[in-house]
């Protein structure tokens, strides 16, 4: 199938089967707790002026937010281009953009939040590089990761999403998954340790935090950039 038919096909998914498959029932269940669980860090309740979520289209994180701001920008590549304040907050707006070459300057940034994008990334250890330049020293990133191919997070799809998905639109859903999702759970954890590696980071699988990646559902990363070892 050639990529302009197949891109059509999952934008078609989202607009207009995205919010039924995964924000009710069980996958609803889990899938606002994957947004509970990248405010569950208690670093993150503290103040951060400027911050800046990726692939936030739909606006779904936004309200578990734990910290208070003064600007709060949703980034999409879906959303028309430029930055344009929402009406209804005087302090959010959206920006069309792509999370790979972000319109910030270095260390422009307090909080950085990529609830569901990394794995979309051709070339994760450039758009994870280009994510670090624009948080300042002292500032955060927190990061969710897909246990994808994991066994438990493909038994899931198997029988609770896939499932959910109209017949005629089950191998779109496989598409938007394995076409995607470009790169492995291993792989990206690989880059980010990688990218991340002199400065604090925390990493806390869901549900089972002692068991390996590929029984659980997913992780959140947390990192702080200051370096390892300097308590300032």
């Amino acid at each position: 199938m050639p990529q302009p038919e197949i891109e059509r096909l999952i934008m078609d998914f989202y607009q207009s089967q995205y919010s039924r498959v995964f924000e009710t029932g069980y996958i609803g269940v889990l899938h606002r707790k994957m947004h509970r669980t990248l405010e569950a860090c208690s670093s993150v309740r503290e103040h951060r002026a400027i911050t800046l979520e990726l692939g936030a289209y739909g606006d779904q994180h936004r309200s578990h937010v734990a910290h208070t701001y003064e600007e709060y920008t949703m980034l999409d590549i879906m959303f028309p281009p430029g930055k344009t304040l929402i009406e209804r907050d005087p302090y959010v707006y959206e920006l069309g953009a792509d999370a790979t070459q972000l319109p910030y300057a270095d260390g422009a940034v307090d909080r950085l939040i990529a609830s569901c994008l990394i794995m979309h990334m051709r070339y994760p250890e450039d758009t994870l590089v280009e994510w670090r330049r624009v948080v300042r020293s002292g500032g955060r990133l927190s990061i969710y990761v897909h246990c994808d191919p994991g066994i438990l997070l493909r038994v899931l799809r198997r029988i609770l999403i896939r499932s959910k998905a109209r017949i005629e639109s089950r191998h779109v859903h496989e598409l938007l998954q394995y076409g995607q999702h470009a790169v492995s759970y291993p792989a990206v954890m690989t880059f980010i340790r990688h990218v991340f590696g002199t400065y604090k980071i925390q990493e806390r699988k869901f549900p089972f935090r002692w068991l390996p990646w590929d029984l659980n559902l997913w992780t959140i990363v947390d990192i702080e950039l200051t370096k390892r070892g300097n308590s300032s």
